[in-house]
């Protein structure tokens, strides 16, 4: 899965969770906090990932997943 699926996917995942978001209208650095995303959306859009991509996110590396460019930048690295 390239870089561009990738995001493509997870702008389906975000829109899902927040549907007053439009997904293309936010950049790959805008904050998540910035996007109406609170800790409760972000637990359920990052189960989705977790379901999506195999892997299983720690609490503190979903803290570290601020913003859409750095979620891409992690799936890259731990999906295979």
């Amino acid at each position: 899965m390239d870089r561009k699926q990738i995001e493509s996917k997870m702008r389906e995942i975000l829109a899902q969770h927040v549907p007053e978001l439009n997904a293309k209208e936010f950049t790959l650095d805008t904050p998540f906090s910035s996007l109406a995303i609170d800790s409760l959306k972000l637990s359920k859009i990052m189960v989705d990932m977790e379901e999506t991509y195999g892997f299983t996110l720690s609490g503190s590396t979903m803290m570290k997943l601020k913003t859409l460019a750095l979620t891409i930048d992690y799936i890259e690295q731990n999906v295979k």
